[in-house]
């Protein structure tokens, strides 16, 4: 009796270990309104992350830190995948992309009382320009600083660079226009978000993906499994679905 139980219980431990999902570390920005440590979900792309995993046994464990940081650890192998990351030259040294999980266009704000004619780059000389720290807007605006036709000025958050703005210390922020909308709203006055309006055309329209580490061995194994989730996702309709609940608010339900 005794050798049968412990028979059972040695196979049942194998069974367990068996069924068990392997778990993932991904490193996540806060960016409204698309993701936020304190949303549902995380948001509405970390739950897309989140499910497509899910579709291949694989469990998720979202951390939270500023742009630079989570781009950090994730190039040294500290934790495995960046989520909401644009493909550049600089990046594929250290990352292997998964499929676009959404599209994103920066634009061009500015003050009212500061119109703004862009149709080229050369068009913002002599222009300062306010960015987040550590973040990519393109080849287009990244050759245009470099070539020295744009100046930046970066900071941690675009709260500060939207002050600065307000006060005509920079003269244009670049930003996602729902991301700005979002931020313009929660942290201003009526009459500052009423002074500020945008450009029409989007400096570039990008794709956003997941960024996996080849610090890990099993990186190339990771982006397939993701894209099979995702794909998964959108025939099933699912996909369509979970951004559904995003444009009716659902995400922030639980801030």
């Amino acid at each position: 009796m005794i050798k049968k139980t412990l028979i059972a219980f040695i196979l049942g431990g194998f069974f367990c270990l068996e069924l068990s999902a392997e778990t993932i570390t991904i490193g996540n920005d806060n960016w409204k309104p698309y993701q936020c440590e304190n949303f549902k979900h995380g948001g509405i792309l970390p739950h897309i992350v989140t499910q497509a995993f899910a579709v291949e046994a694989i469990d998720v464990d979202n951390q939270w830190a500023p742009w630079k940081r989570v781009i950090s650890y994730v190039k040294s192998g500290r934790w495995d995948v960046v989520n909401s990351v644009i493909k550049n030259q600089e990046r594929d040294d250290f990352l292997l992309f998964t499929d676009p999980i959404m599209t994103y266009e920066p634009y061009l704000f500015h003050l009212k009382s500061n119109p703004l004619e862009f149709n080229k780059m050369s068009d913002l000389s002599g222009k300062v320009v306010g960015t987040k720290r550590g973040y990519y807007y393109g080849e287009r605006f990244k050759n245009a600083v470099k070539s020295r036709q744009v100046s930046l000025e970066e900071e941690t958050h675009h709260e500060q660079n939207f002050k600065k703005l307000l006060a005509d210390r920079i003269q244009l922020v670049i930003i996602d226009k729902e991301a700005a909308f979002n931020l313009l709203q929660e942290q201003f006055t009526e009459s500052e978000l009423n002074a500020i309006t945008f450009h029409p055309t989007p400096i570039q329209s990008l794709d956003i993906h997941l960024g996996i580490s080849k610090n890990i061995e099993s990186s190339q194994r990771l982006v397939t499994s993701f894209n099979r989730g995702l794909k998964v996702l959108k025939e099933s309709g699912k996909l369509d679905q979970m951004w559904r609940d995003y444009e009716s608010g659902a995400y922030q339900s639980e801030e």
